[in-house]
């Protein structure tokens, strides 16, 4: 369960076998040019799930490790005018790293955009690692209606924060050919829902750095130190235990 604005210490007890959620490039076919006259595309409107299927309404979504959010795209896409009737297109999500303001231009445009994510590196927990070819670091996984899942499995976090917590932003985009994340015509016909945009932490997993037993000398007490959590992204937030 996504935890909001509160921080939770939770045993789990269930392994996961999902999909790593891992960034790729996108890619640019074509020069850069003027917006296209026939351009009629529209991003999505979203809405966002925890995995018990329960609506989240905030922005910011504090997400423990092992959890993940659903994200359903609604039908109010348009695809009007896309430049190859031979590909198909559809929505992803572009990675900023903070709210996004440059919605429906070209990709020159919003490649200004100030909260671009500009991190040139993507490293894996084996030491290998992806480097960003283009303008945007974007989602690799979901369908091409806008329907993903975000796991946080620890990717993000070894891939971005060496191993710290992380937060990215993500607003639904369209894309010309959605199989290959390629904008054609040199990207002339863009649309970004900047008022669908919302923020992921990453949180990393609770653990148990070291305890001490009996430690008022009978025997009825003890002391452990904790890791992870929201307490190591906020240090003014505290662990709750039940």
């Amino acid at each position: 369960m996504v935890k909001n604005f509160s921080a939770l210490l939770a045993i789990v007890f269930f392994a996961f076998n999902l999909q790593a959620q891992t960034p790729g490039n996108m890619r640019l076919e074509g020069t850069a040019s003027l917006r296209s006259a026939f351009c009629g595309y529209q991003a999505p409107t979203i809405n966002l799930a925890d995995g018990n299927g329960n609506t989240i309404l905030d922005s910011i979504i504090y997400l423990p490790f092992a959890d993940s959010i659903n994200i359903t795209a609604n039908s109010d896409f348009r695809f009007d005018g896309d430049p190859n009737g031979a590909t198909d297109p559809g929505i992803m999500y572009l990675i900023y790293d903070c709210a996004p303001s440059v919605d429906s231009t070209t990709l020159v445009d919003i490649s200004g955009d100030m909260c671009r994510f500009t991190r040139d590196t993507f490293f894996f927990s084996d030491g290998t690692f992806l480097e960003r070819t283009d303008s945007f670091w974007v989602s690799t996984t979901g369908d091409r209606f806008g329907n993903i899942t975000f796991t946080n499995d620890g990717s993000i976090q070894t891939g971005f924060g060496a191993g710290n917590p992380f937060q990215l932003w993500f607003a639904p985009a369209t894309v010309d050919n959605f199989a290959t994340r390629s904008y054609e015509n040199g990207g002339n016909c863009v649309d970004v829902a900047t008022d669908q945009a919302f923020s992921v932490v990453y949180l990393n997993e609770i653990s148990l750095i070291s305890s001490t037993n009996n430690t008022d000398g009978v025997g009825c007490s003890g002391s452990f130190i904790l890791d992870g959590g929201m307490p190591e992204f906020d240090p003014n937030s505290a662990y709750t235990i039940s």
